[in-house]
């Protein structure tokens, strides 16, 4: 049962001898005589004798009853822990404000917020967040003292863009590998059934199909798409055979080995990337390969360009979406004395920042330096550096603006030109299409003034075109 916020009416002298809000169920008894730590919030102000022993702030921790189920269990030092709602939201005052977004307390309208699993679970889990808030002595609800913390970054992507390929409803992994071995099984395979069955699927319930597979037929899917495929389609379906991890991991690989190193390859994969997602793909690297990701790279790459990549693959972006005015104008001034104000460059500041900041502090910034110099920021990266480096940074920002924005640019460059970039093209697709590749059709078409799908069918032919069109949700 999760915890309702406090609300006037029904008081009782509980925990610090405070009003207690009514709960609408019953508390047992543990739960009524635990600890004063456990206490709920007040609702009215606290006698004034409480002022002697918590000081200047009467207000201490305070947490759900024992026994109520909450996303936070209170520890030593955690300080003030939000927990979650689900008050009706029709009964919440219209005084507390609509478009506000407070982790436990259900939004004037609209159904209430519920954190999502993943909120990482540290002493301060949103580390520029003033305090715990204030109250308002009339109503007992929060008072919004600054901009408050929305999820972390790495799922608030999930809301940046839509994917083309979602969970196919009526899922049966059996099913899929019985049609899949009547594909290939025989004379001859039946490509499009192939492509009507993983092209249609998540990768989750890809995995699920070849499990069932080798159960069902005691042999490996993935040997026998191998056998029966070829080409860049066969390419493009053993991409979607993999974890995305997994698959990223070995598109890294194949970057950096042999003579030469596709240098855009890298950058596509570490700037846009979360840091959950860094460290799966780090993770993997050294599971599949018995080396650190990290040292492959520096051993392949050189100068600045590798130091940029190192940072990147650290996976230490800020990811809290909470931002400083304060420091993006001084981090604003801080890139302009770096770059355009001075004779030569400090490419470790540009390295310093755009690996670290989060990507709305990033976005945010490119607008401050605007205002400042009157230039954008990407033209002064490309008066300041060049070649590899320029390229790297250049991404970092693109991606703070837009993901689909970058992501539209990488496609456009493997389609056009002479030739087809194809490992390329399949990477996007196969990588995007579960997260905002319908979203990266969008920007496609502003960009470029032709929908994705008709450069691919100019571009590619046969069952390799089929399959890709087929990801673009077409």
């Amino acid at each position: 049962m999760s915890y309702p916020p406090p609300y006037p009416g029904g008081y009782s002298q509980q925990g610090f001898g405070m009003p207690q809000p009514t709960l609408g169920f019953n508390v047992s008894d543990e739960a009524t005589n635990a600890p004063s730590q456990y206490a709920p919030y007040p609702t009215q102000v606290p006698n004034s004798s409480r002022q002697e022993e918590f000081g200047s702030n009467p207000y201490p921790p305070t947490y759900p009853p024992a026994g109520v189920t909450s996303p936070y269990q209170p520890s030593a030092n955690q300080g003030f822990q939000p927990y979650t709602s689900t008050y009706p939201a029709s009964q919440v005052p219209p005084r507390y404000p609509a478009s506000s977004v407070y982790p436990g307390y259900a939004p004037a309208q609209g159904p209430s917020p519920v954190l999502e699993p993943g909120v990482p679970s540290n002493p301060n889990p949103y580390p520029l967040y003033p305090s715990y808030p204030s109250l308002n002595q009339t109503q007992g609800y929060p008072v919004v003292q600054s901009q408050l913390p929305s999820r972390p970054q790495q799922q608030q992507q999930k809301m940046d863009g839509r994917p083309t390929v979602v969970p196919f409803q009526g899922f049966n992994a059996t099913a899929d590998a019985e049609a899949l071995r009547k594909a290939m099984k025989g004379f001859g395979t039946d490509e499009a059934a192939i492509i009507q069955v993983l092209s249609r699927r998540t990768a989750d319930q890809r995995m699920d199909i070849l499990r069932a597979y080798k159960a069902n037929f005691g042999k490996d899917l993935i040997k026998d798409l191998k056998s029966e495929l070829s080409g860049n389609f066969e390419r493009a379906i053993l991409a979607l055979m993999h974890p995305r991890a997994e698959y990223l991991a070995m598109e890294v690989r194949e970057a950096i080995k042999g003579a030469g190193t596709q240098e855009g390859t890298l950058v596509e994969i570490l700037a846009p990337g979360p840091n959950d997602e860094i460290a799966a793909i780090c993770d993997t690297y050294y599971k599949l390969y018995g080396k650190s990701m990290e040292d492959s790279i520096a051993s392949d790459t050189s100068g600045d360009f590798k130091r940029l990549l190192v940072a990147l693959c650290q996976g230490q972006r800020d990811e809290y979406g909470v931002t400083d005015n304060e420091v993006v104008m001084n981090d604003a001034h801080r890139l302009y004395s770096a770059g355009e104000g001075k004779l030569g460059t400090e490419e470790s500041a540009f390295i310093q920042v755009l690996a670290t900041r989060s990507f709305q502090h990033l976005k945010q910034l490119q607008q401050e330096y605007v205002k400042i110099t009157g230039r954008e920021l990407e033209d002064a990266v490309a008066s300041e550096f060049s070649g590899n480096i320029e390229k790297g940074l250049t991404a970092v920002l693109t991606c703070a603006r837009s993901r689909p924005e970058y992501f539209a640019k990488r496609l456009n460059n493997a389609i056009s030109g002479a030739g087809t970039h194809d490992r390329a093209l399949i990477r996007c697709i196969v990588s995007r299409c579960e997260i905002d590749l319908a979203t990266i059709k969008e920007y496609y078409i502003h960009m470029y003034g032709r929908a994705l799908e008709e450069d691919i069918k100019n571009d590619t032919s046969g069952d390799y075109k089929r399959l890709l069109v087929a990801l673009c949700g077409n």
